[in-house]
């Protein structure tokens, strides 16, 4: 009887724990969306060249439609954008069904709050790897100092096309090196060199993250 109500009481706590990780996200994303307002911010910005491109690629253009030209490329009298085209590509679903009109603070948010559960899954993979012995209050303690105690609480605010880049290149660095971690004897490696061939792709720099990757592996 004490083993069973043991047992019981470790399935019932872990089942607590896991709740975790989506609460706190989806909190995250209720103080990216409200903050400051008080009620869901659901506007689109003008500054996210991504959403323009994203209408290009649909109707088979590379040049964009974008009443300004700032932080855009002109040639032969057309505006092109010299940003990396992942993050278009990613919102043509979005920009089939509201067009310009798409909300970017929304979906930036939403990918915001997608970057901490991501980050409390990395947490938990280094935890077990490298024996950090992390409780799961302890890692959500990281997430939510992360999320809303650094500068990714402005970035997943604001749906230009700067900080889009940089929150959408946090969501594919992180899950390539989940991937990674997950399983390197099946098909992760794929998926893990996908999503890094992504983040690379949403900001060039990040192709240097190869050394943290290697290092990771080979640890």
């Amino acid at each position: 009887m004490r083993t069973l109500n043991a047992n019981c009481t470790v399935k019932s706590s872990n089942t607590r724990a896991k709740y975790i990780y989506f609460l706190i996200p989806l909190m995250v994303w209720v103080v990216y969306t409200c903050a400051f307002s008080g009620k869901l911010r659901v506007v689109p910005c003008r500054l996210n060249y991504f959403k323009y491109l994203s209408m290009s690629f649909s109707q088979g253009r590379f040049d964009v439609d974008h009443p300004k030209g700032h932080d855009l490329v002109f040639f032969k009298g057309k505006k092109y954008l010299y940003w990396p085209p992942v993050p278009a590509l990613v919102y043509m679903p979005f920009t089939a069904l509201w067009g310009v009109n798409t909300p970017d603070t929304l979906i930036v948010g939403l990918f915001g709050a997608v970057n901490v559960y991501l980050l409390m899954v990395l947490l938990t993979l280094f935890s077990k790897k490298y024996k950090l012995d992390l409780s799961r209050a302890g890692i959500g303690f990281l997430a939510v100092f992360w999320g809303l105690g650094t500068v990714h609480f402005y970035m997943s605010m604001v749906g230009s096309v700067w900080y889009v880049a940089q929150i959408m290149a946090q969501t594919f660095l992180m899950l390539s090196i989940i991937c990674m971690l997950s399983n390197p004897y099946l098909s992760t490696p794929f998926l893990s060199g996908l999503f890094y061939a992504m983040a690379v792709y949403t900001r060039n720099h990040l192709l240097f993250a190869i050394f943290l990757i290697v290092a990771i592996y080979i640890t």
